[in-house]
């Protein structure tokens, strides 16, 4: 899995501990150029959101998630969110790799 993150610090509120604001982008492991309407879901809720056409995406997410990227052309990977993350916020630079198989 290839990957940049890093968080960024918020405060937590009573109760919501487990929450983090999940957002980033997905680009190309090759040339750095976004990947459009890439398929973003919890594994275990089979929630999430599609990234934009710059490939930015954002939604609430609990720590420990397992996070599914699928996108048309590109291998399908996958990120944990860390239980060790401090923050209520928590960024990612997923970096998706041509599948050239499915083309």
């Amino acid at each position: 899995m290839l990957a940049w993150l890093f968080s960024i610090p918020g405060q937590a509120q009573d109760g919501d501990e487990e929450l983090v604001q999940f957002t980033g982008i997905t680009i190309t492991a090759d040339s750095l150029s976004s990947v459009p309407y890439t398929s973003i879901m919890v594994k275990t809720a089979h929630e999430g959101t599609t990234s934009d056409v710059m490939g930015y995406f954002s939604f609430v997410a609990h720590i420990s998630d397992t996070i599914l990227f699928n996108a048309l052309g590109y291998k399908p990977d996958s990120f944990i969110i860390p239980d060790t993350i401090k923050f209520n916020r928590y960024s990612l630079i997923q970096l998706m790799t041509a599948d050239t198989l499915t083309l």
